[in-house]
């Protein structure tokens, strides 16, 4: 005697399995392998270093634009050099660290005031350079 099945044959639910599961593991591979780099909303030509800025989570970005006026961005808000000040006072308290990306043309006295008030502050504080090609 020959017994046969009555179910119907579903095997297109037993391949999507380890297909999902392989598209996962390939979206958490890329996802953390990937390089988490510190941009700015703002373009800036950064000057060359031979030195490399270390990855830092949750650090504030001061952005300086050259010109007769020098243009700063806190965290990818325009804002002048007296509220900056007020900003870094207001800003968080668990992120104590802060990269300047100041353009290559931008003023050196510029640079060096918002350095000193970032410091005084009590601010971790980085430079953010291009590396040498």
């Amino acid at each position: 005697m020959k017994l046969e099945s009555t179910l119907r044959p579903n095997s297109g639910l037993l391949f999507a399995a380890p297909m999902l599961d392989v598209i996962i593991l390939l979206l958490v591979f890329f996802v953390l392998s990937s390089n988490f780099v510190v941009k700015s909303g703002v373009p800036v030509d950064l000057p060359v270093s031979s030195s490399i800025l270390p990855p830092v989570s949750g650090s504030h970005i001061i952005t300086v634009l050259p010109g007769n006026s020098p243009r700063i961005f806190f965290n990818e808000r325009e804002i002048g050099f007296a509220d900056l000040e007020t900003a870094l006072d207001e800003a968080s308290p668990q992120h104590r660290h802060v990269v300047i990306m100041a353009d290559r043309t931008a003023a050196f006295g510029v640079v060096m005031r918002i350095s000193e008030l970032v410091t005084t502050r009590g601010y971790d504080l980085a430079y953010a350079t291009m590396q040498y090609r």
